[in-house]
Parts: structure tokens; C-alpha cells; sequence
């Protein structure tokens, strides 16, 4: 089977995630809302309400499981990712307290005031 990305985020994607996202891109559409309120218009007319009632009821439980099958698939990529730049971070954090903790070891010798060098401690 062929690999699938995700378009914004690059990310590589399960295949039943690519096939969520794909479902979803058509029910976000405007064509899909058209006809769902066409039915629902031709359901009331006809007097089937109960009968679109239970349909539409499935269909938002439906469309429900697969954002959250999508979603779930993302929070789970976007956490390995934070706990790698958190892990990252702390490295970083840890050599600038090392660097800090070994330059605050040395200090700096005193200048003369006239000449502005440096003046050796041992010659003072």
C-alpha cells in the first residue's frame, strides 16, 4: 500500500487515519450540508422524522468516531515530538547551568585604572 501524509503537518499516517481524513474532507464540503438539508426537508415533508432522526443520529455518532480516531492519531504524534524537544530542552538547560557553574569558578583579574590592562594578582 502506498504511504500517506498529512498535508499540513507532513506527518505519516496510519491508513485507517488517511481514510478518517478523507471522509472528513467530504463531509466538511458544502455540497454535503446542501443535501443533508435537502433530505431533512424532503424527510419532514413526508412525515419520516422519526425515521431521519435515527439515520442523523447514527451519522453524527459516526462522523464523531472519525474525527476523534484522526485526532487521537495526532495528539499521539504531537506528544512524542514535545517530549523530544522537552528532552532537548533540559539537555540545553543542564550545559549552560555547567557552563554558568565553571564560568562563575574563574574571575576576572583586575584592570589598572590608568592603562585599563590587565593586572597579573602575583605582580600586585
Amino acid at each position: 500500500m502506498a504511504e500517506h501524509h498529512d498535508p499540513v503537518t507532513g506527518d505519516k499516517l496510519t491508513n485507517l487515519e488517511y481514510l478518517t481524513r478523507q471522509l472528513q474532507v467530504g463531509l466538511r464540503t458544502p455540497w454535503f450540508m446542501l443535501v443533508f438539508n435537502l433530505v431533512t426537508l424532503v424527510c419532514i415533508v413526508l412525515g419520516w422524522m422519526f425515521q431521519w432522526n435515527a439515520f442523523a443520529s447514527w451519522l453524527a455518532i459516526i462522523v464523531e468516531w472519525l474525527v476523534g480516531t484522526y485526532m487521537f492519531g495526532q495528539t499521539k504524534r504531537d506528544a512524542i515530538i514535545l517530549r523530544a524537544v522537552k528532552q532537548l530542552v533540559e539537555q540545553e538547560e543542564h550545559e549552560i547551568h555547567d557552563m554558568t557553574k565553571r564560568h562563575t569558578k574563574r574571575t576576572i583579574p583586575p584592570r589598572d585604572p590608568v592603562t585599563g590592562r590587565f593586572v597579573r594578582r602575583d605582580a600586585a
